[in-house]
């Protein structure tokens, strides 16, 4: 008698989980080993790659209204549990820091300094308020009255029954309410949860978790640390997986790859957080006419983030070296940005293969750039505007400890650190050992020469074992 597969749920909360999972070989040997139902969120605005022939989806409602108050939540328990890392006070800091600066001389900007006043008196009541509520005894109330009694949204809670599985698996940001209903519902119906933490910053950086899943699958030994210290974990509650999104460029460091551009260029990329990024181009391009020798018919190809917080552009800064890249070009020069839009992640390997140098901001492609062997430059000076400076960010951003172990990545402390960085890696390109490289980052980043679709499985099957128990 043939065994019956066991009952997976899947559940996909984000279209930032669809390119991750579904275009991606991720998910290959659980749905061979398994009997996999999708339960996939109805604010996804692409579901086509998971509405495959023979896959069983099942289209939930989502509750908005539920998710703003699990919102409000999380900033409580970002305020009360500050100091278990550095980024949840940064982030209280960006959360209440002014938009508008006073102008001087005041009675010269009346109206605008009245409305940057009112600003700040709305901050000190909001932080105050916060804070307040962050405190023991109106915490504890908060905690019976929103955080134990949390039902589950009924969209959520009516998908899981209806799917009745053995395991469920939920890719997550550690920030995301329907992780919250998923787990409360798992709960009531007595099943295990598998979360697989989206992203290396997730656990460090979002907030305390309103509720715990049974176990997670984390990008590597920094994450486990975080999930341990900072989110409580066990050791035995957390296991090292990767993430599928480089699993492709593993494959592909090793071959020839086809230049998406015509000419030489340094590849430079952007942050999400606020930077001044024309500025530093503008030195760049600076550093590059400076040394006419060394860098004659190199440009600079400009990838800006495709969600990032600025609004400025290059428009009308004259740059006569730089091409922005046609990927994003769209969304940085002025389309609405947002998570519906999903960059190829086909495109990726060409991209960085083929690049002299890399360098930019602190992003997760300092990874990817490091994968193909790549020097990164990074620009971690402070840009005398920004709170979001690259400075602050290296300095209060808990998942960049640790970027200092990959000896491809050097650090600009300040402007003038470009010149001489760039020089030193223009010469040095290409003689950097890969495995040494390789060794450097595993500290962020797992990999045992395993596709990430066995180690999934892998998991799955323990889980399942330990299930049963």
């Amino acid at each position: 008698m043939v065994s019956a597969k066991p009952k997976i749920a899947f559940v996909v909360s984000s279209q930032l989980f669809v390119r991750n999972y579904f275009r991606t070989d991720a998910l290959s040997r659980l749905e061979a080993e398994c009997d996999v139902t999708f339960l996939v969120s109805d604010t996804l605005t692409d579901m086509d790659p998971i509405q495959q022939p023979g896959r069983k989806v099942v289209v939930y409602q989502s509750d908005l209204r539920n998710r703003a108050r699990q919102y409000d939540t999380y900033k409580v328990l970002i305020q009360r549990y500050r100091y278990r890392s550095s980024t949840f006070q940064f982030r209280l800091d960006r959360m209440f820091e002014p938009k508008r600066t006073l102008r001087r001389p005041l009675t010269s900007h009346l109206l605008h300094n009245l409305n940057a006043l009112r600003e700040r008196v709305g901050i000190v009541y909001r932080r105050t308020r916060l804070r307040l509520l962050a405190t023991s005894p109106i915490y504890d109330l908060i905690k019976r009255r929103r955080i134990d009694r949390l039902e589950p949204a009924r969209g959520i809670a009516r998908a899981l029954g209806e799917a009745d599985p053995d395991l469920v698996v939920m890719p997550s940001s550690a920030f995301n309410p329907e992780g919250n209903d998923v787990i409360r519902q798992s709960e009531r119906m007595g099943r295990p949860t598998l979360f697989l933490i989206d992203n290396w910053d997730n656990l460090s950086s979002k907030s305390v978790m309103l509720l715990r899943p049974d176990h997670l699958g984390v990008w590597g030994e920094q994450s486990a640390e975080h999930a341990m210290r900072i989110q409580d974990f066990a050791p035995s509650e957390v296991t090292l997986l990767g993430t599928p999104r480089f699993d492709r460029y593993f494959e592909l460091r090793g071959t020839d790859l086809a230049p998406p551009f015509d000419f030489p260029y340094i590849l430079f990329l952007g942050t999400s957080l606020a930077f001044d990024e024309a500025s530093a181009l503008e030195h760049l391009e600076g550093v590059l006419n400076r040394h006419p020798e060394r860098f004659e018919g190199l440009r600079i190809v400009y990838r800006p983030h495709p969600w990032r917080e600025s609004r400025d552009t290059i428009a009308g800064r004259g740059l006569t070296r730089v091409t922005v890249d046609p990927q994003v070009a769209e969304q940085y020069l002025g389309k609405p940005r947002g998570l519906a839009f999903q960059p190829d992640l086909d495109y990726y390997p060409g991209l960085l293969k083929n690049a002299e140098i890399v360098l930019g901001g602190l992003t997760s492609m300092l990874i990817e750039a490091t994968i193909f062997g790549k020097d990164y430059v990074a620009l971690t000076y402070d840009d005398g505007i920004n709170i979001t400076n690259q400075r602050t960010v290296l300095e209060r951003s808990e998942h960049f400890r640790g970027l200092e172990r990959i000896p491809s990545v050097a650090f600009c402390k300040t402007r003038e650190d470009v010149e001489w960085l760039l020089l030193a890696a223009w010469d040095n390109r290409g003689a950097r050992k890969l495995s040494e490289i390789d060794a450097g980052r595993r500290f962020i980043l797992h990999d045992d020469e395993r596709p990430y679709a066995e180690r999934l499985a892998d998991l799955i099957r323990t889980r399942l074992v330990a299930a049963s128990r």
